[in-house]
């Protein structure tokens, strides 16, 4: 709480914004009038392991306009993780923040109750050992643990079981709140679709700016860096032993996948053809993508372990702010990115600084690369 105006925090990506997220701000409006409403949100990459579709200003942006009041960036280290790793260090970040009240998160058709009895069952040391039992036998982990614990869980809830997870094993005062989505409003995927289809070639190769966003940003975009930096790692690590050391330097990265991706990489193929290649029933997609781009933005465990799931990172990465949300800077209590020094840096601080200053380089060149310099070397007028 900020004087007596209630604060409500909440995780999104806006990838981009859309009209479902303009209804779930209202909804909090509406439930906690006269709120401050503060929001952590990926910055440059999402969860699904892909580069957000538009930079991070412009979608924080929209957001601010929609009525958010104060917009942090989540390390490129955090957003790029398992739904589980995800959700800790996003609420971890919110948590650390001290005068959160409540976390909204949407839901689709469920209770908050009912997501505790999925999360009490799916902990379970019997359900746990079942679920090993059906993976054996060749089932995949969501298929598994739908017959363990006897719950379907619908892939647009997880991350609330998730942030209900660490909410109850947070030592927080933090109370969640859950939001049904409205389901007749447009999804980010759809609209994704959209703009693709309107602003990129059949490439998926960016060739019009959208009015008031800039060029649309795609995986294909980031072809040549997932090709160099994976053969970097194919130079720098062994390939040749059943466990190469290299994968060790990554976090959740399985070390057979390490290794077929750097056997892969020397084939230099488009982004999306790469993962359809290392694709496997329980190698998911967005899995291998997550595990693609931590090589190629070189998030090794020295970064990572700068992550604390009770504060996230050391400092706030400030993205936007309304008129009241400005108020809320005083009461941040870490350093603001912005105005970080080098030289008060810890050495563990400097490599989680440096990995943010270089994704959002390698985010930047990207699209202007593919837009100006495409497949045919032809500048895009």
């Amino acid at each position: 709480m900020i004087g007596n105006k209630k604060v409500v925090g909440f995780v999104a990506e806006f990838n981009p914004f859309h009209d479902g997220h303009r209804y779930f701000i209202n909804k909090i409006k509406e439930n906690f009038p006269e709120s401050i409403i503060v929001c952590v949100m990926s910055a440059y990459f999402v969860q699904r392991g892909e580069p957000a579709i538009f930079d991070p200003y412009i979608r924080a942006n929209d957001a601010i306009k929609a009525g958010v009041d104060l917009i942090l960036g989540l390390p490129t280290c955090a957003s790029l993780s398992s739904a589980e790793n995800f959700a800790k260090y996003s609420i971890g970040l919110i948590n650390s923040l001290g005068f959160v009240d409540y976390l909204a998160f949407g839901v689709n058709n469920i209770s908050i109750n009912e997501l505790k009895e999925y999360n009490m069952k799916r902990e379970d040391t019997e359900v746990l050992i079942k679920v090993k039992n059906l993976i054996r036998e060749g089932k995949t982990y969501g298929a598994a643990l739908e017959e363990a614990t006897g719950m379907s869980i619908r892939e647009d809830n997880v991350l609330a079981a998730e942030y209900l997870k660490v909410l109850e094993n947070m030592a927080t005062n933090i109370v969640p709140y859950a939001i049904n989505k409205d389901e007749s409003l447009s999804s980010a995927s759809k609209l994704r679709e959209e703009i693709y289809s309107k602003y990129c070639d059949e490439n998926l190769i960016p060739i019009k700016q959208v009015e008031g966003h800039g060029y649309p940003v795609t995986s294909e975009c980031f072809s040549e860096y997932i090709t160099a930096g994976c053969i970097d790692a194919l130079y720098k690590y062994k390939v040749d032993d059943d466990l190469p050391d290299g994968f060790r330097d990554f976090d959740d990265i399985n070390p057979k996948l390490f290794k077929k991706i750097l056997a892969t990489c020397i084939f230099k193929m488009p982004f999306s053809e790469m993962v359809s290649t290392l694709k496997t029933k329980n190698w998911t997609a967005s899995y291998i993508k997550r595990a693609l781009f931590k090589i190629t933005l070189r998030i090794v465990k020295a970064v990572t372990s700068t992550l604390e799931y009770e504060h996230c990172s050391e400092y706030y990465f400030l993205i936007g702010y309304s008129d009241e949300g400005k108020k809320l800077i005083k009461h941040l209590t870490k350093p603001v990115s912005i105005n970080f020094a080098f030289t008060n840096m810890h050495n563990t601080e400097s490599n989680m600084f440096s990995t943010i200053v270089y994704t959002s380089d390698c985010y930047s060149h990207s699209v202007y690369a593919s837009v100006f310099f495409g497949k045919n070397n032809k500048t895009v007028i």
